[in-house]
């Protein structure tokens, strides 16, 4: 009887350690800035790429960007550019010209959202 309950205990232990270990906790994911290109009067290409997920999945991923805000956000201007993780782009239009603008990328998961680097750029006159 001990035999089978030392048995039981270390199974037991064993299966406990095996899933808390396992188990990781989401964290906010790892997304880098693209540089932005094909700039003209009114448009621009902008993108980057979700790196890491932190371990839950992608939700949204896109660029945020403004001509006021220097870190913009998602509350600022932004495009929606599908979930997961990879390179994506996305093309900024309706931008006046001759304007600064501030952009940068942002993937969001169940831990919060996470921006890339900002990135400055000037549309043509």
């Amino acid at each position: 009887m001990k035999t089978i309950l030392k048995i039981f205990v270390l199974v037991f232990l064993t299966l406990s350690v095996t899933t808390l270990t396992s188990c990781k906790k989401p964290e906010p994911p790892t997304v880098i800035t693209a540089e932005v290109t094909a700039i003209t009067t009114n448009s621009a290409i902008a993108g980057g790429e979700v790196t890491a997920d932190g371990n839950a999945d992608i939700t949204a991923r896109g660029v945020c960007y403004s001509r006021a805000n220097a870190m913009p956000t998602i509350d600022d201007d932004k495009t929606t550019n599908g979930t997961g993780s990879g390179a994506f782009t996305s093309t900024l239009s309706g931008l006046l010209n001759g304007s600064s603008y501030f952009v940068r990328a942002y993937a969001t998961n169940e831990a919060g959202t996470s921006y890339g680097a900002v990135k400055e750029f000037t549309t043509t006159q």
